[in-house]
């Protein structure tokens, strides 16, 4: 129920995280291009600081990691040491962590057929100091209506010259999408060289505060609302100029169609 990892490995196969048990990734995993980490309910993901996440395929990317979540029940505490079986399951990224060449590198999807899969959205996603590097989209939430416990504290989203590109797919890169979430956090996260978005939300609400840093990115922050809802981000500085959120040479800043 409780693995450790800290040998580098090649994976050619989904691995599984079922409920009640822990897997910490602390070593180079390559992923071939069919294969990725699948967190069920009620289980748990730790990418360790020396937990390396690529791809073994050096022309494709990887699927990436998906957190199974329920939208029925209030999500626990991520750092729980005890994890409910039908409950949320929970993927830690700490710092030194990376997770590089990914399709997604993680999402809140769930790999089940509709509409079976819309119940088992929600989750948990904590990072702090982690890096997702090249990946086409670094994060993806999907619709939750309680308060969303997840977190990101000291991450860096960025692209290189070394990402992957696959004829015949979009490739550009981005940071964090949200659908229809409330309270996500983003906290001393840089977003930088990235092709399309750092934070791109529709129907949502996050706080982006504590310098939170936006650079050569296509758009910084694109909030997006359908009709009769709306989003609310809260971008909050302080006057400590280490705590301000900083947007440079972005081809746009802010967007915000409908939103607060």
């Amino acid at each position: 129920t409780n693995i450790d990892w800290t040998y580098s490995k090649i994976i050619t196969n989904n691995v599984v995280v079922s409920p009640n048990s822990t897997l910490k990734i602390d070593c180079l995993v390559e992923f071939t291009s069919e294969a990725g980490v699948e967190v069920q309910r009620g289980g748990k993901l730790i990418i360790g600081p020396s937990g390396v996440l690529t791809n073994f395929c050096k022309e494709y990317r990887w699927k990436g990691i998906q957190v199974w979540g329920n939208t029925s029940l209030e999500q626990p505490d991520p750092e729980s040491l005890s994890l409910n079986p039908n409950g949320a399951g929970v993927v830690i990224c700490q710092g030194g962590s990376q997770i590089i060449n990914a399709n997604t590198g993680i999402s809140t999807q769930a790999n089940l057929p509709w509409p079976q899969s819309s119940s088992y959205y929600g989750g948990i996603i904590k990072a702090e100091g982690a890096d997702f590097i090249n990946c086409k989209k670094g994060v993806e939430f999907l619709k939750y209506d309680f308060a969303n416990k997840s977190s990101f504290t000291g991450c860096e989203f960025y692209a290189t010259p070394d990402f992957v590109t696959v004829e015949g797919s979009s490739n550009k890169t981005g940071g964090v999408t949200i659908w229809d979430c409330e309270g996500i956090n983003f906290e001393h996260n840089i977003f930088k060289d990235l092709a399309d978005f750092g934070i791109l939300g529709i129907d949502f609400s996050c706080d982006v505060k504590n310098g939170n840093i936006f650079n050569n990115v296509n758009v910084g922050i694109n909030a997006k609302s359908t009709y009769e809802y709306s989003s609310q981000i809260n971008v909050i500085g302080a006057a400590d100029i280490t705590l301000k959120n900083l947007f440079e040479n972005n081809r746009i800043h802010i967007v915000a169609s409908n939103a607060d």
